[in-house]
């Protein structure tokens, strides 16, 4: 990661701030979502957002360059907000959801309470009903990136229900022109593979769909993840897990309808 020495460890000692404590109770039939309890550079439409504030049903927050939040919600939720980045937090028949139109966020739950991620072609959510932590990207061109750090993920396509479940300790790179979803590893269709008399397709055949690619987050990919979330540099972590930099073990898979 490109980051100097002295902020990544300034932002590894700001990050262990995500690992403790708990959200804060939703007061009853109160619009309030969550609890700011760290923020620079960050504003709820066009207002500054303070320190120690609030954030209610449906506010959007937008974080300028170096900036972020970290809010606590009901249930041991707790979000923090990249850089250059903008979500609307809202409850949904009582489902916690951020809509994210661009940056990132990480979501760390302790319990059977979390956030729904969704961008404008896929939800993520934790799948697990025990501690997950868990990296939402929508990168400048459109493609995004979801890193499960602890717990696994599901990621499911908006557009045609299809889901796949990402392991923890992976990450998924997915082009903004992807369609469809890969079969989770073990789990293939057999209508998938071809047969073993099947003549290879013409030259003249349209290009395979857009990839997936399905990485493994190295233990020092896995630590700046962590210590970006504080240290306002999360942005720079999701680029770098989207273009292969997250650790070995990684693989180009083609997506399946």
């Amino acid at each position: 990661m490109p980051r100097a020495i002295g902020k990544v460890i300034i932002s590894t000692v700001l990050a262990m701030q995500l690992a403790v404590g708990g959200g804060m109770a939703l007061p009853g039939g109160a619009p309030v979502l969550g609890h700011v309890i760290v923020c620079s550079k960050a504003s709820v439409g066009d207002v500054p957002l303070p320190a120690e504030g609030t954030l209610l049903d449906n506010d959007l927050v937008r974080t300028e360059k170096d900036g972020r939040a970290v809010v606590d919600f009901a249930g041991s939720v707790r979000t923090a907000v990249g850089e250059e980045t903008q979500v609307r937090f809202r409850n949904t028949a009582g489902h916690l959801v951020a809509n994210l139109d661009s940056g990132t966020v990480i979501t760390l739950k302790q319990e059977r309470a979390a956030l729904r991620v969704e961008t404008p072609k896929y939800r993520v959510e934790p799948t697990e009903s025990g501690k997950s932590l868990y990296l939402v990207a929508l990168l400048p061109d459109r493609s995004t990136t979801v890193a499960a750090r602890f717990g696994n993920v599901l990621i499911t396509e908006k557009a045609s229900g299809l889901r796949y479940e990402l392991q923890e300790g992976k990450y998924a790179s997915l082009s903004a022109a992807a369609v469809g979803v890969p079969a989770t590893p073990g789990q293939e269709k057999e209508e998938s593979r071809p047969a073993p008399d099947q003549p290879s397709p013409p030259v003249s055949a349209p290009p395979p769909k857009p990839p997936w690619h399905i990485g493994t987050m190295s233990p020092g990919a896995s630590v700046a993840v962590v210590a970006a979330v504080a240290g306002g540099g999360l942005a720079g972590a999701a680029a770098a897990l989207a273009g292969g930099g997250g650790g070995g073990g990684g693989g180009t898979v083609s997506p399946t309808r």
